[in-house]
């Protein structure tokens, strides 16, 4: 029996990809106003969030001083792989990266970071995305990972998918990694089997639960899958083509 599902606009971001040339100037930017950058360390390394400011760089790196009041992160975080979230004035950036060195020092602790050659933007999307209140499953597959990572879709669009997903299977991610993606929209027969990219991560309020933000990479805007996509959530209500508000 196929599940009943009611969808309504929402508004989300969407993830846009920066040039090198786009990426380095911001990154200048970042380190001239001591910008606030944000780590989320994953597996196979756990780790706390830490929250700190950029005050210098190297070709391949850059400091961050994580403030008096935080202690120093445990050792083994060295060579932790990290999804990072970047505020450069108003504007919000995501890539991905690995603590380098855990500086040993009298506070404020500092370690150094792995400088990314690529950004990516959290901007307004284009297209509003449907909201699902009776969620369906979605399946994330990851190339040489047989394994079936089975999560929630919270909202979907011709953009991508929002998603909620068991901790231990995002912590097995990085921003910008592709997956393959399958799910079905109630009021259509098609099993959706595309592929994305991982554009953000969010706490979903238990340790045990991530939200993961998808973004599909379709061959352009006549892609067939793309136009069936935007058919299913017109029969579902959700009209593809306007943005929400």
């Amino acid at each position: 029996m196929t599940q009943t599902q009611t969808m309504t606009t929402t508004p989300h971001r969407f993830v846009r990809a920066l040039d090198a040339r786009q990426s380095a100037r911001i990154l200048e930017q970042a380190v001239r106003t001591r910008a606030r950058v944000t780590l989320r360390p994953h597996a196979p390394i756990e780790g706390p969030e830490l929250t700190g400011l950029i005050v210098a760089q190297t070709p391949q790196s850059f400091r961050v001083t994580l403030g008096d009041r935080i202690t120093a992160p445990p050792r083994t975080l060295t060579r932790a792989r990290c999804d990072a979230y970047l505020q450069v004035g108003r504007d919000r950036y995501v890539f991905a990266t690995n603590i380098v060195a855990l500086i040993d020092a009298d506070p404020p602790v500092c370690l150094d970071i792995a400088r990314p050659n690529v950004l990516h933007a959290l901007e307004r999307r284009r297209q509003g995305r449907a909201r699902v209140h009776s969620s369906c499953p979605v399946h994330l597959y990851k190339a040489g990972d047989g394994t079936d990572n089975i999560g929630a879709l919270l909202n979907a669009s011709v953009d991508g998918i929002a998603c909620r997903i068991p901790t231990a299977a995002a912590d097995r991610t990085a921003i910008g990694d592709t997956l393959r993606v399958a799910f079905q929209l109630a009021g259509s027969t098609h099993q959706f089997d595309l592929q994305a990219a991982v554009r953000s991560k969010t706490p979903a309020g238990s340790e045990r639960h991530t939200i993961v933000g998808l973004q599909f990479e379709f061959r352009g805007q006549d892609d067939p899958q793309r136009r069936q996509l935007a058919n299913a959530l017109t029969a579902t209500g959700r009209q593809p083509g306007k943005d929400s508000q």
